[in-house]
Parts: structure tokens; C-alpha cells; sequence
């Protein structure tokens, strides 16, 4: 299965910090606008030291974006679509495969 390089945009982005979420709405080329909410979680393994605060959310908003974009061109997880501690955790892993191993990370993305 080939990699996607579809182009997508955010048209808005935000932080609720009573719950400790970060929400925003994801616009892929050729797909519907998509809701996309970072849980809490997916927040806190975002970096080091854990945090779930509104800086740590949108430094990290390429990275959820980059997640929810798979998540919405595989179509397995709409019309909601979360970005969680679990998908951060896969995507970290995935990225520093691609950096010492290109033909690993490869083969764990089409995995």
C-alpha cells in the first residue's frame, strides 16, 4: 500500500483547557473538512515532560495532523476521528525507524 502525499491545511485550531484536549479541523485534498480531537493522553506523549497544556498542543499540531491525515485517507475511523496516546506512541516509533533505517520505516508503514 502506497504512502499517501495528499496536501491537507488546518482552518482552525483550539485548546479547551477545562478538559485538556486540543481540537481542530483537518482539510485533506479531495476529502470532506474532518473534526479531529488530541485526547489528553495523546497530548501528555507528545513530548518530554508530560504535559497537556496549550503550548505543548499546538507545538506538536504538525504531528496530530500528520496522524489524523492517515487516519481520515484510510477511512477506517470516520465521521469522529481522535488522535491518542497509542497513535503518538506509533507514530514516534515510526519516525525514528525512517531516520536509522529508511527500509524498516518503510516496511512498518505499509505494514
Amino acid at each position: 500500500m502506497p504512502v499517501s502525499l495528499k496536501a491537507y491545511s488546518v482552518a482552525s485550531a483550539r485548546y479547551d483547557a477545562k478538559q485538556h484536549i486540543g481540537c481542530f479541523l483537518l482539510l485533506v485534498e479531495g476529502e470532506e473538512p474532518q473534526a479531529v480531537t488530541v485526547t489528553r493522553r495523546g497530548l501528555l506523549n507528545a513530548g518530554s515532560p508530560p504535559r497537556a497544556t496549550a503550548e505543548r498542543f499546538f507545538e506538536n499540531l504538525e504531528i496530530f495532523c500528520e496522524i489524523a491525515r492517515q487516519k481520515v485517507l484510510s477511512k477506517r475511523f470516520l465521521p469522529t476521528v481522535f488522535v491518542t496516546a497509542e497513535d503518538v506512541r506509533r507514530w514516534t516509533r515510526f519516525r525514528s525507524a525512517s531516520r536509522t533505517s529508511p527500509s524498516l520505516a518503510l516496511a512498518e508503514a505499509t505494514a
